[in-house]
């Protein structure tokens, strides 16, 4: 499926019940590296897969984005889509964008889960 989100058409898959667990990818991957995962828990859970800005099947964004853009256009693809506190897991880079989603927008992230996941550096003053 695709949204546009801030300008950018934005490919998701959106499949299952329950309640919604969102899988972010990492540098270089898209959504359907994460399919393996997303086949186990669609039983029990409504599984969002995007493709990041630039990634995949989604547009690549206007110029280099940091962790704070790809986590506010995740919380755009959320709103756009009705979910409201989802588990969120993330992959590699995936898990940088997560961590950063949860720290802008905390009361949006009902869980959050991170795999090899890469960091958030410090600002250096």
């Amino acid at each position: 499926m695709l949204a546009r989100i801030g300008g950018l058409d934005t490919h998701y898959t959106l499949e299952g019940e329950g309640p919604t667990v969102a899988l972010l990818h990492g540098w270089g991957m898209s959504g359907q590296s994460l399919e393996p995962l997303a086949a186990v828990l669609r039983p029990e859970f409504q599984v969002l897969t995007p493709d990041l800005p630039g990634f995949g099947w989604s547009d690549p964004p206007p110029a280099a984005w940091g962790s704070a853009e790809y986590a506010a256009h995740v919380l755009g693809l959320l709103d756009r889509l009705g979910i409201q506190r989802p588990a969120v897991l993330g992959h590699s880079n995936g898990g940088r964008v997560a961590i950063r989603l949860a720290l802008q927008a905390p009361g949006r992230v009902g869980r959050l889960v991170l795999v090899a996941s890469a960091g958030v550096r410090r600002r250096r003053g």
